[in-house]
């Protein structure tokens, strides 16, 4: 029983070795209207802004997270929600990009998923920084994106939980800020 047990783990452990190696040779499959990307490093500006670097693009884009905006870096919470990005985005440094849009900065405007490498699992980066508490849902800028309908419920989590901007009653979003 022990050599049986034995023999179909080699099989096993030889066949994924096999596919690991062969996997890396075939080209990505990206999710439909989607682009493969890196992350540029020391490319994280803010809490809602990256470049990265896509497959089938020549240059390398400015991306902006549709539907949500996060504190500036001089405000409260700036350097907090930035880190949050990075921390997010650092945990494979691949991404997928769903462009929905060019802003008057010329500036990609996407969802953002990140693989978390379980399979077919990945973080919704938009959601996932308005349920930390990281950023404001930007109701007047998300009728774009495809998954908008996620973010009321993530900022319902985060306001009962009372995480980051949410902790505190006076918190301003970033477009009242930004007219001080």
């Amino acid at each position: 029983m022990k050599r049986i047990i034995g023999a179909i783990t080699l099989i096993i452990g030889v066949g994924a070795i096999a596919i690991g190696v062969n996997s890396q040779k075939l080209p990505r499959k990206t999710p439909p209207n989607s682009l493969y990307c890196r992350l540029t490093p020391g490319s994280v500006y803010d809490g809602d802004t990256f470049r990265a670097t896509c497959e089938g693009e020549t240059e390398e884009l400015k991306v902006r997270l549709c539907g949500i905006d996060a504190p500036e870096k001089d405000q409260a919470l700036g350097i907090e929600s930035r880190d949050t990005l990075r921390e997010l985005m650092g945990i494979s440094r691949e991404l997928f990009l769903v462009v929905v849009d060019r802003d008057r900065y010329g500036r990609q405007v996407a969802e953002a998923f990140v693989p978390t490498g379980g399979g077919e699992e990945e973080i919704f980066i938009n959601a996932e920084m308005i349920r930390r508490g990281m950023a404001w849902h930007y109701e007047r800028y998300s009728n774009n994106c495809p998954n908008w309908d996620v973010f009321d419920q993530m900022v319902t989590e985060a306001k009962e939980k009372r995480l980051g901007i949410h902790a505190k009653s006076d918190s301003v979003p970033p477009w009242e800020w930004r007219k001080r």
